[in-house]
């Protein structure tokens, strides 16, 4: 996981990330990104309903 995490921040930054991954850093990153986000959850409208008996 923390190779993921250390791609992930590597582009974002635009810069080499050492391993271990700095938590605090990687936190702020996510933060920075969740600020800036402009993504707008639609909302769910109605009942929804969801038959699972076939799934298996």
């Amino acid at each position: 996981m923390m190779l993921a995490n250390a791609v992930l921040m590597s582009h974002f930054t635009g810069k080499a990330i050492d391993l271990p991954l700095d938590g605090d850093a990687y936190v702020a990153l996510l933060d920075d990104l969740i600020a800036r986000s402009t993504f707008v959850k639609p909302e769910v409208v109605g009942d929804v309903k969801i038959d699972m008996s076939k799934s298996f």
